[in-house]
């Protein structure tokens, strides 16, 4: 399914990943074999409980595809999509490694701040993910995650978490806590129903809710004031809750490939500029405005 991220959106993240070496110590270089005889003793540059989390990833994933430099020498910070700040382990991208499972010592990456496990098979996550006190991105699209622990609640920092294209039925109350969250992608997933609690994502401006089969929201999804992107099509709504209308903030609503009949009037109290995307022939649509907010 096609992302609907804006053109400026795709723009900056790639000018922050052209500028990214800048920050941090990376090093891409040529063939290598992991020793037979690596120890983790050995490494000084960043501390012995982080060393062992990147080992605990190979040794939990023996048939992945890790970058070939992994374990061969003493300086991790030099393996290939392994960034380090400040003696700590901050970037982790492990993108299409074919990885199976996740180690409980990925919590030991207290400082880690940008994860990528996309594309990969994964079908759960450890408790130990919720040590990840200063993670601020996360993405784990595509995969076969079923579930999440209620310990990604814990993720304090967090402000991009990427779920998209994996199997999850539902989502922990939890997910409630992560109060610095501002983009939340959970689209192509088997999605029922959402948690009441997501009320708290006060920072939250992007929510994509998209090929899910949801049947109804929570009346609290109101409550998120900063919300400026609600994708919601491909589901299986057939109401809308009347709080919806109480989404000051928002300029784009996509609710195409539904079971709508009719909205609520009170979608008549969003900003004028908010662009409505209805794509159902049972609901009147006139220069943009739903009118009657009935169905015919």
């Amino acid at each position: 399914m096609n992302r609907k991220i804006p053109v400026w959106l795709v723009a900056v993240l790639s000018f922050a990943i052209l500028i990214c070496p800048t920050a941090w110590t990376t090093f891409t270089p040529s063939t290598a074999y992991a020793q037979d005889d690596f120890s983790c003793a050995n490494v000084s540059e960043i501390p012995l409980a982080e060393c062992e989390a990147l080992v605990a990833i190979s040794a939990a994933n023996p048939d992945a595809r890790l970058p070939d430099d992994w374990l061969t020498t003493n300086m991790p910070c030099n393996w290939k999509n392994v960034g380090c700040h400040d003696g700590h382990i901050a970037l982790l991208g492990l993108l299409g490694n074919q990885l199976t499972s996740m180690p409980p010592e990925i919590g030991n990456l207290s400082s880690l701040e940008w994860l990528d496990l996309s594309e990969n098979q994964l079908t759960t996550l450890p408790v130990g993910m919720g040590n990840l006190s200063s993670l601020e991105s996360l993405f784990l699209s595509e995969n076969q995650l079923t579930s999440m622990p209620p310990e990604i609640g814990n993720l304090s920092s967090l402000t991009w978490l990427d779920l998209s294209e994996n199997q999850l039925t539902s989502m922990p109350p939890e997910i409630g806590n992560l109060f610095s969250l501002t983009w939340l992608f959970l689209s192509g997933n088997q999605l029922t129903s959402m948690p009441p609690e997501m009320d708290n994502l006060s920072s939250l401006t992007w929510l994509d809710l998209s090929d899910n089969q949801l049947t109804t929201l929570p009346p609290e999804i109101g409550n998120l004031s900063s919300l400026r992107w609600l994708q919601l099509s491909d589901n299986q709504l057939t109401t809308l809750p009347t709080e919806i209308g109480n989404l000051s903030s928002l300029i784009e609503l996509s609710l195409g490939e539904n079971q709508l009949t009719s909205v609520p009037m009170e979608l008549g109290n969003l900003p004028e500029q908010v662009r409505v995307q209805i794509l159902a022939d049972n609901i009147t649509i006139e220069k943009g405005i739903l009118l009657p907010f009935i169905a015919r």
